[in-house]
């Protein structure tokens, strides 16, 4: 009987190091990737930013030498976004030595595409993992910095170190974008090209504020909605 009852208790721990997953399923099942990150747009200066780290891959993919102008164009309707895109990359070109045209004629267009999505609310993030422990730990090494000097942790002292644990935890925090994943996102992708074929591309993807969604709407001949992402 015993025999048995281990038998028993053996499986059972398998199962249970094992996930208790089925061999079987009708349909993959369903994981997360692993983690990463994507900034979030929340000032002008971010789109600053966006545009330097775009304009120098397209530079560093251009032919070289380049014969002939650049021209900076936004295809269809633009927007607050696009607009400053547009100023932002001309002043990366020109400061990078490429020739930039006012007029298209005869000039290799460059081009500034934006497509906006709007994805389901409610996507968590596990992001909160260890920073309790760094706020305690913070805490903890404060308090007894305070007793080492004084001999014992006063009220003052205790105080202190809660407040310095706080600064700690908004410190690890610091990374970290405020409030819930947003639903809007932005694809944003720049390219130069002659008539016949592509010379240098590359495409971004980030958050947007909710809030700021109409700041990009207008740059995307469409707004796609994922429905039921999660």
């Amino acid at each position: 009987m015993k025999l048995f009852m281990r038998a028993g208790t053996a499986i059972l721990a398998a199962l249970v190091v094992g996930g208790c997953a089925a061999p079987y399923s009708e349909a993959p099942q369903a994981i997360n990737f692993p983690t990463s990150q994507q900034e979030k747009l929340q000032a002008a200066a971010h789109w600053e930013v966006v545009s330097t780290d775009l304009a120098r891959e397209i530079m560093a993919s251009l032919p070289t030498p380049l014969t002939g102008n650049l021209h900076v164009a936004i295809p269809g309707e633009s927007s607050p976004f696009t607009e400053v895109m547009k100023e932002e990359l001309i002043t990366q070109l020109v400061r990078g030595g490429y020739p930039v045209a006012k007029s298209p004629d005869a000039a290799l267009s460059v081009e500034i595409d934006t497509q906006v999505l709007k994805f389901s609310a409610g996507r968590g993030q596990g992001r909160g993992i260890g920073v309790p422990t760094a706020l305690a730990a913070g805490a903890w090494a404060v308090r007894t910095l305070s007793t080492e000097v004084s001999g014992k942790t006063t009220a003052a002292a205790t105080a202190t170190a809660g407040l310095i644990g706080v600064d700690l935890y908004r410190w690890f925090k610091a990374q970290s974008a405020w409030g819930a994943t947003p639903q809007t996102e932005i694809v944003v992708s720049v390219s130069v090209a002659d008539e016949s074929r592509y010379l240098a591309r590359a495409t971004h993807v980030y958050y947007v504020a909710d809030s700021d969604r109409a700041l990009y709407d207008a740059a995307a001949t469409k707004v796609f909605y994922v429905v039921g992402a999660r």
